[in-house]
């Protein structure tokens, strides 16, 4: 089974700026919002066992929503989020322009902004958006959830709804995580031995 971890690799983003206002800040949008930007929201959720993501252009109307399946855990549906939406910028070879791109998890900015990364996810997430800040000025800014923001308002509803669609092709769609690849490789071996035990033969004595 796929797993997202690499061996610690040493991956530096010095142009990708990242902003964490507080929710006072957030209470005029105006102190959080890049007024001359390209906006961007996203955002990652899970329904029961499954999971999505959802990318939100405010300027391009984009909506996008990713299935993700039974086995990604939220933060990787948040990270997965992230990439999707650098790769669907660059599919416009933007230039010279600010690009402001907001999610509410924490945890997934901290990892981007961290230069030691131990997930395959998040190392090929910090690759899409150093390519794109190499030629543009990118900001990922922390919104607060389900806190009445239009934009990451649409962007949980396209995260919901990828959660309970189907994924296209055989899961795992993203690599196991670590902790998850262990609980599941637990499950499996007590329902194959449960199994065994039920098929053994009963022997008379």
């Amino acid at each position: 089974m796929l797993q997202d971890s690499v061996e610690p690799t040493i991956c530096p983003s010095p142009k990708l700026g990242i902003q964490i206002p507080s929710r006072d800040d957030w209470d005029n949008t105006n102190n959080s919002i890049c007024q001359n930007g390209i906006i961007w929201f996203t955002d990652g959720s899970k329904i029961g066992d499954k999971a999505g993501a959802g990318v939100y252009g405010k300027i391009t109307r984009t909506k996008l929503s990713f299935a993700l399946g039974s086995y990604a855990s939220v933060f990787q549906a948040e990270i997965y989020a992230l990439l999707a939406c650098g790769m669907e910028i660059l599919k416009t070879a933007p230039k010279r322009r600010t690009i402001q791109i907001c999610t509410d998890s924490q945890a997934a900015l901290m990892a981007i902004e961290s230069s030691k990364v131990k997930s395959r996810l998040v190392l090929d997430c910090k690759k899409i958006l150093n390519d794109l800040a190499s030629c543009n000025r990118v900001i990922l800014t922390w919104v607060p959830g389900h806190s009445g923001v239009p934009g990451n308002e649409e962007a949980d509803r396209l995260a919901r709804l990828g959660s309970i669609g189907y994924p296209i092709g055989p899961e795992p769609i993203l690599g196991v995580p670590y902790s998850m690849g262990v609980s599941t490789m637990k499950e499996l071996l007590n329902k194959e031995f449960e199994k065994s035990w039920q098929e053994a033969p009963v022997v008379n004595p």
